[in-house]
């Protein structure tokens, strides 16, 4: 392999097939972009961490992976995280993450230092903070963005979240801004029934987004990215 097919290579955790299990849930449907980190004292030695990917290259995808909360209620979680503030390029698409106050709490799914972490096309139910773009080298980060996600029964549900609720007075310039939520309300994720003969049956290539008519609908909010194109098609199907 030549440097310049090494330069143009990219490391991609990737699941090939997305299901979803939510009937109608209240949510807000978000867009938001251009964040600015900054410093960030550290945590206390008396916290405990639990990250299931650290992310310590450029040019990182995360695609299509339904995460989990943590049963360890006094532990943070991060499903996603990044520490070196001089890496760049880490998109986020396409994955679920799910947490329950009581039986799986769920503190941060992404924590990110450095520029250009991208969220698009995610599902946030019942978390702490959602996401968290943090600091990077010169203490400004930026080119990241949060686009088509959906989030609901969160605690902080600016998709943004403070730093300061765990680190103290320092976290994103940016907070949350009521005029950036599209709309509220309920929608369709997907029937609350599911047979075994449903498994083999042929659907249309949209059958897993949000419900046509449903909030959403025409934002293209949602797990798909060609949300035009599936609308039709369920529709004609």
């Amino acid at each position: 392999m030549t440097r310049r097919e090494k330069l143009n290579c990219r490391l991609v955790f990737l699941v090939a097939v997305i299901a979803i299990s939510a009937p109608m849930v209240n949510a807000e449907v978000l867009y938001v972009d251009d964040t600015n980190g900054n410093d960030a004292n550290p945590g206390t030695d008396t916290e405990k961490h639990a990250i299931a990917i650290k992310v310590e290259v450029n040019h990182t995808t995360v695609q299509g992976i339904k995460f989990l909360g943590n049963p360890r209620p006094r532990t943070w979680g991060y499903s996603i995280f990044r520490m070196n503030k001089g890496l760049n390029d880490l998109v986020v698409t396409q994955c679920m993450f799910v947490g329950d106050e009581q039986a799986l709490p769920y503190s941060c799914p992404i924590c990110a230092n450095g520029q250009g972490l991208v969220v698009d096309h995610c599902i946030f139910y019942m978390c702490d903070i959602p996401a968290i773009f943090w600091d990077a080298e010169g203490g400004v980060s930026r080119g990241n963005a949060m686009r088509y996600c959906i989030v609901t029964d969160n605690k902080y549900d600016s998709g943004f979240g403070t730093a300061s609720a765990i680190y103290g007075q320092a976290g994103p310039d940016v907070t949350f801004d009521e005029k950036k939520v599209i709309k509220t309300g309920m929608i369709q994720l997907q029937k609350a029934l599911v047979t075994p003969e449903a498994l083999s049956v042929v659907r249309p290539r949209g059958y897993l987004h949000v419900a046509g008519g449903t909030l959403g609908d025409e934002l293209g909010a949602g797990l798909f990215k060609e949300a035009a194109n599936t609308q039709e098609q369920t529709k004609n199907n």
